[in-house]
């Protein structure tokens, strides 16, 4: 169910996680010993997310705090290797967002992409709470990086947000 969050960005394993591994307030408590804690908050699923979108707002990560967790997963010793080694390769092959941050980076010979994106709702207005998306980037000549793109409150579809990203 993991993979399919990382990589699919599978809403309904998300839920099934929260309900039955650590809810919102465990999951929370962790990350909030890996990143600053005013940089997220984990206070609803995705279906309470999803039954009232106005929740979306009280989930919440800056660009920056995303950055740095994808950046910590990738350069430090956070859990056991086997689950942190598990977690990287599901993120290498996230297939969501290939239109936002990896799509200059696709036909690049030796590039290698590890990412996690995020969609919001679109509500009555025709707004689009959030599209996200954080990836881990290593170059061919061993040069890696972090980027975060945040894009909130757009007023189009996800494909036009998307190229903002």
């Amino acid at each position: 169910m993991l993979r399919y969050t990382l990589s699919q960005s599978d809403n309904n394993a998300s839920n099934i996680m929260f309900k039955n591994m650590l809810n919102t307030a465990q999951t929370d408590s962790f990350i909030a010993k890996l990143i600053p804690r005013s940089s997220f908050q984990i206070a609803y699923t995705e279906e309470e997310m999803s039954a009232d979108h106005d929740k979306a707002y009280s989930n919440y990560t800056s660009p920056l705090g995303a950055a740095m967790l994808m950046n910590r997963l990738f350069t430090e010793s956070l859990i056991s290797n086997e689950k942190q080694k598990f977690i990287k390769n599901a993120l290498k092959e996230c297939k969501t967002g290939i239109d936002r941050i990896v799509a200059p980076l696709l036909d690049k010979e030796g590039v290698v992409i590890a990412h996690k994106t995020g969609s919001g709702n679109v509500n009555e207005n025709g707004i689009l709470a959030a599209q996200n998306d954080v990836a881990y980037i290593c170059l061919p000549n061993k040069v890696c990086y972090t980027l975060a793109v945040f894009v909130k409150d757009f007023k189009g579809n996800e494909s036009q947000a998307s190229q903002f990203v």
